[in-house]
């Protein structure tokens, strides 16, 4: 006898009504559970090619030749071409310098500003790049561009890049580095460095 058939009823909501196996008498009501499901990953960083991982790193001491609108619409580019990317800005203290991100750059995740002082190739002055700016040991490539524009040169902070290098070479981490005298920190970025 079919009792499941006979009354549907016999079971509470939300339970299923199993006849016994191999004909015996009765019934079983069965809670059914939806049978797990594997979420489906987020976007992952990590599964990026490797030049949209590009860690990029600019060291400046002042931008007064590149000023908003022109910082916010860089950035808007550089982010619309590089969405993954991590940026660190090392501002490079001196007297009368001023560095002013764009309000889109000081509320992105994925991008950090430092304060950093001049070592004029004096190893006990120079500072550590490479955890200032949390570089990533398995990190595959990193972007460095300094200003050499008058107001400081690269000698200015010829410690702290010996250093940085060092440890990049150190991790077998790639670097691509450029030098620039034009005081646009974001667009040497906007770049494919595979």
């Amino acid at each position: 006898i079919d009792e499941c058939v006979i009354d549907p009823n016999l079971c509470s909501t939300g339970d299923v009504c199993v006849n016994k196996i191999g004909g015996l008498p009765g019934y079983d009501c069965v809670l059914l559970t939806p049978a797990p499901t594997t979420p489906k990953p987020s976007p992952s960083p990590t599964s990026k090619p490797p030049d949209e991982l590009v860690h990029c790193i600019a060291v400046i001491d002042e931008d007064d030749n590149f000023g908003n609108p022109d910082q916010f619409n860089t950035w808007e580019l550089f982010r619309a071409d590089y969405p993954y990317r991590r940026f660190c800005l090392l501002i490079v203290e001196s007297t009368g310098s001023t560095v002013n991100p764009p309000a889109n750059f000081l509320s992105d995740t994925r991008a950090i500003s430092v304060a950093v002082g001049r070592d004029n190739g004096n190893v006990p002055l120079r500072e550590d790049w490479f955890t200032l700016c949390n570089v990533k040991s398995n990190q595959h490539t990193v972007a460095l561009w300094i200003d050499n524009s008058g107001s400081m040169y690269t000698s200015n902070v010829a410690s702290s890049k010996a250093l940085f290098e060092s440890k990049l070479l150190d991790k077998g981490i790639l670097l691509n580095l450029q030098v620039s005298n034009v005081e646009n920190w974001i667009d040497p970025f906007i770049a494919s460095f595979a």
